[in-house]
């Protein structure tokens, strides 16, 4: 288990259909993405990971729309806040649960580690510890 974990639960981004605009020829964040993006800013503790390689788990509880689309949001939004650059994001896991819509977030530096997905284990009573991990409580 990592040492350093960072984690927060946040709100649903909006659909990327309502994350970008056309204004005067160019493209732009809309109000409403950019509410979310301060939103999650108040919200996070701004304590960055050290430099290197950084995993990030992330639950997507109740959403409606795509788990990728929600992604793009959330790692913009934490930058800077927990990571300098997303591009430091080396490796990623995402999940949907049912339940109320949020995202349980969490991210820890693997400097040092090796950077390849590690190995899923096949008991049931691993991956139900694994899954408590990463949102906190069993999937309902």
């Amino acid at each position: 288990m990592p040492r350093d974990v960072r984690e927060a639960t946040l709100s649903l981004p909006p659909s990327v259909n309502h994350q970008y605009a056309r204004y005067g020829g160019r493209v732009r964040l809309t109000d409403a993405a950019k509410s979310w993006r301060e939103t999650v800013q108040w919200t996070v503790q701004r304590h960055l990971l050290p430099a290197g390689p950084i995993a990030v788990s992330v639950a997507v509880q109740g959403a409606r729309h795509d788990i990728d689309n929600v992604l793009k949001a959330l790692l913009d939004a934490l930058q800077g806040i927990w990571w300098q650059d997303d591009s430091a994001v080396a490796w990623l896991l995402v999940r949907r649960y049912s339940g109320e819509p949020c995202l349980i977030v969490k991210a820890w530096s693997i400097a040092g580690e090796a950077t390849a997905a590690p190995r899923v284990r096949k008991s049931p009573r691993a991956q139900s510890r694994w899954r408590q991990w990463l949102v906190g409580k069993d999937e309902r």
